[in-house]
C-alpha cells in the first residue's frame, strides 16, 4: 500500500514537471510573437503631383534590417496591381540605409487619383499595411524650335508640344534680359543686341505638371542646354 502511494506521488510530481514545461514553452512563444518588431511604412512623395520615376519607401523608424521585403501596388478601381516587390536578401542596412526606391511607369496610365498601398514584411513576422493616395499626371512633351530668323529678329516655336493626358498647355518663356513671355510663340526684336540669346521655356499642363528647358541661340543655330549637359 504504502509503496502504491509512493509510486503515485512520484507519478503526480512527473507530470506537474511536464505540465510545466509544456506551459514554459508556450509563453516562450507567446513572448517571442509578442516581441516581433512591428514596422513601419511610409510612402515619400517629393511633389503633389506623381509624374513618374521613382517612389521612395521608408521604414519610419529606420529598421530596415528588420525587414525582410516590401510590396508596392495601386488600386486601378477593380484590383490592386503590382508596381515592384523588394524581395528577401535585398532589404539589409547596406543597400537600404536610406529606404527602398520603386521605379513606377505610369506611360499607359490616364491621369487621375490612385491609391499606392505598401506592404512592409518583417523578418520576424512582423507587418504594417500602408495606403496613400496619389495623383498621378504625365508631363506634356516636344521640342522649341526655330521658326525663323534675320539680321533684326528671330521666331521661336513651341506650337508642336502635346500633352498625353490631353489637357490644356500654358507656355512661359523668359529671356536673360528678365524679359517674359506668355505664349507658344516667341519673337525676339533687335537681335543683334541680345546675341547669344539665352532663354528657358517652361510648358505646363492643367494638372500642373511642367516640363523646362534652357536654348541658347548664336550663329543662327538654336541649342537645347538640357542635350549639351546629357552628351
Amino acid at each position: 500500500m504504502r509503496a502504491q502511494i509512493i509510486f503515485f506521488r512520484k507519478l503526480n510530481v512527473g507530470l506537474l514537471v511536464l505540465i510545466g514545461v509544456v506551459l514554459a514553452s508556450c509563453d516562450c512563444h507567446k513572448k517571442d510573437a509578442s516581441e516581433a518588431y512591428q514596422p513601419e511604412a511610409r510612402l515619400v512623395l517629393e511633389d503633389s503631383i506623381f509624374s513618374g520615376g521613382y517612389l521612395h519607401v521608408e521604414e519610419k523608424n529606420g529598421k530596415v534590417g528588420q525587414i525582410d521585403y516590401v510590396d508596392l501596388t495601386y488600386f486601378n478601381g477593380d484590383d490592386w496591381v503590382i508596381i515592384d516587390r523588394d524581395w528577401g536578401g535585398i532589404a539589409d542596412t547596406d543597400d537600404h540605409a536610406e529606404g527602398w526606391k520603386f521605379w513606377w511607369d505610369i506611360d499607359k496610365m490616364q491621369p487621375g487619383k490612385y491609391i499606392v498601398r505598401t506592404e512592409m514584411h518583417g523578418k520576424a513576422g512582423g507587418y504594417d499595411d500602408f495606403r496613400q493616395e496619389v495623383m498621378v499626371a504625365q508631363p506634356p512633351s516636344g521640342e522649341v524650335i526655330l521658326a525663323g530668323f534675320n539680321e533684326m529678329s528671330a521666331v521661336f516655336s513651341a506650337e508642336n508640344f502635346s500633352d498625353p493626358n490631353e489637357s490644356m498647355l500654358t507656355h512661359q518663356w523668359q529671356l536673360d534680359s528678365g524679359e517674359e513671355f506668355d505664349t507658344s510663340v516667341m519673337i525676339v526684336e533687335a537681335l543683334q543686341e541680345r546675341l547669344p540669346l539665352l532663354f528657358t521655356h517652361t510648358v505646363t499642363n492643367e494638372f500642373g505638371v511642367s516640363l523646362s528647358n534652357s536654348y541658347l541661340f548664336h550663329n543662327g543655330f538654336l541649342l537645347s542646354l538640357l542635350d549639351l549637359e546629357i552628351s
